[in-house]
């Protein structure tokens, strides 16, 4: 698992999401897209136990058929998919 200093973690959002983890831990760590090789360092971020985020849907190609800029971007359509990870602005260039 991920090691680092412990640093209790409370994510208040939307819709009264409240949730609050005790033994979140401030970590390193790289991510990838999937079947990427290139890695991006993301530094000062915290874990959370269970992270219960509300499900999604994409459906892209309805996304490209509003927005034609898109056509040639290669996205994968979800239903009901549950984000495991929050990137915030201070990696906004990953997003």
């Amino acid at each position: 698992g991920l090691k680092g200093p412990t640093d209790p973690l409370k994510i208040t959002g939307a819709s009264e999401m409240n949730q609050f983890d005790s033994t979140s831990r401030r970590v390193v760590l790289s991510i990838s897209g999937e079947n990427e090789s290139e890695k991006f360092l993301l530094e000062d971020v915290k874990t959370m136990k269970n992270l219960k985020l509300p499900a999604q849907s994409i459906d892209t190609k309805l996304l490209k058929k509003k927005w034609k800029y898109l056509e040639e971007v290669d996205l994968k359509s979800y239903t009901n998919a549950c984000p495991t990870i929050l990137v915030g602005e201070d990696n906004a260039d990953l997003i």
